[in-house]
């Protein structure tokens, strides 16, 4: 016993010279730098009976003597090598919390396998949460109802009740993310009031930094407690949202608590489609739709037509002038009196002006549109992993799910993300060439 005790004590000590070599960082981090990782504390001094020492001569041996615990601990505290400090070490982030809100027909079942496997596919860190509010959908044959489900009280006191166990559990950060009729219910609760001032909702994030105006705006802390979420992303997938509703108040109603929102859309969205067309239908024969959807110049739409979204428009996302319509539907009153979206901090700088170039007006018309502040990712030419529908792929797409893991981890805007070329306005498409181009 003494002697196969004697020899794994000799492993031991023949390992930790071998690691003393190596400085024992590069068995560790093979790949740190000297200016990133030192050794705090040196290999202890060798006691008695231990061959620590350069001579290759057999330890002396050692008596069989009864252990202790004390002195398996001694042993123990021999035996570590090294003890690493890296130097500017960061602290990781506090938990967030990333609420999927999914769209029509999609049940709970569905929703928890597509938020997954787009966690999965971005590697999602585990200190963002994710979250999927689940609300009546509806089923087939009844989108109107489930449109209808989105806009209630009660829809949005639950999302309230959401955010309240958020900051409950020390939450500070939430990112949102909607597909298709999903963004209704988003609409809903982070509606405008009458006066201008946020919902009940929307109250519970701070506001968006251009909107603050005093310190105590600025912070989600009261003393040491969590008292509102910092809303750091919102991303609106294939939305099925009027344009005109979205120009007048809803882009608002969001702005004012989020700075980073991302619009991804389709043009050749196919579910959309048929989305705008029954909706014009249901318009026409009088079913009424919720307020949330609602425009001024809805009533003024003759016989049957498409209620265009901005799933599918997304070159129209920009506010009208007095000569101009926002949604190809004319305004007879003066714009700077109809919109609320006329506040100069909802308005996207094209990336000319950014960059400090004096953009060529021939490339726009005579006059540069004031497009809203928001990024629109043009999904039309992606052909990886997208259905005949071409409606739900941003789970299953590489390029988007890549997109996706930078804005959750960065919050970066679309001008400053690699994978994205800039078209015009506020719209950026992704940096991938369709599957007919080929290299000769």
């Amino acid at each position: 016993g003494t002697s196969k005790e004697h020899a794994t004590r000799s492993e031991k000590m023949a390992l930790l010279q071998k690691g003393k070599s190596l400085r024992g960082r590069d068995l560790l981090f093979p790949f740190a730098s000297d200016a990133d990782v030192s050794m705090s504390n040196k290999i202890e001094a060798p006691v008695k009976g231990d061959d620590f020492g350069t001579s290759t001569g057999s330890p002396e041996p050692v008596p069989n003597e009864t252990k202790t615990p004390s002195d398996a601990a001694s042993e123990i505290n021999r035996c570590k090598a090294v003890d690493l400090k890296v130097q500017n070490w960061i602290k990781g982030s506090e938990e967030e919390a990333l609420i999927f809100i999914p769209g029509y027909n999609s049940s709970l079942k569905h929703s928890l396998e597509v938020l997954g496997q787009l966690c999965a596919m971005m590697r999602l860190p585990s200190y963002i949460k994710p979250i999927v509010f689940a609300w009546p959908g509806g089923t087939w044959f009844s989108y109107r109802y489930a449109s209808r489900a989105a806009a209630t009280k009660e829809n949005a006191k639950n999302f309230g009740l959401l955010l309240d166990s958020l900051i409950q559990a020390g939450i500070q950060t939430v990112h949102i993310m909607t597909h298709s009729l999903g963004v209704q219910t988003l609409m809903n609760v982070m509606r405008n009031k009458p006066d201008g001032s946020r919902s009940d909702v929307a109250s519970r994030f701070i506001l968006a930094p251009d909107f603050r105006s005093g310190d105590d705006e600025q912070s989600c802390m009261i003393g040491s407690k969590v008292a509102r979420l910092y809303l750091k992303n919102i991303l609106l997938l294939n939305p099925c949202y009027p344009v005109a509703a979205f120009v007048e108040h809803g882009f608002a109603s969001l702005r004012c608590s989020c700075s980073n929102i991302t619009i991804m859309g389709d043009r050749g969205d196919n579910a959309l489609f048929f989305s705008e067309i029954g909706n014009g239908m249901m318009n026409y024969f009088g079913y009424k739709q919720p307020e949330v959807l609602n425009f001024r110049a809805l009533k003024d739409q003759p016989g049957v037509h498409r209620q265009v979204v901005i799933g599918r428009h997304i070159d129209m996302i920009f506010l009208p002038d007095s000569d101009k319509s926002s949604a190809g539907v004319e305004q007879e009153a003066d714009i700077e009196q109809e919109s609320e979206a006329h506040d100069i901090r909802l308005v996207f700088k094209t990336l000319y002006a950014q960059l400090g170039f004096k953009e060529d007006a021939t490339l726009q018309g005579d006059k540069e549109p004031l497009w809203l502040d928001c990024d629109i990712i043009d999904t039309t030419l992606l052909e990886s992993n997208i259905q005949g529908l071409r409606h739900s792929y941003f789970n299953l797409n590489p390029v988007v799910v890549k997109d996706f893991r930078e804005i959750f981890l960065t919050g970066r805007r679309a001008k400053e993300r690699a994978s994205l070329l800039y078209r015009k306005g506020n719209i950026f498409s992704y940096c991938q060439a369709p599957s007919v181009v080929v290299s000769k």
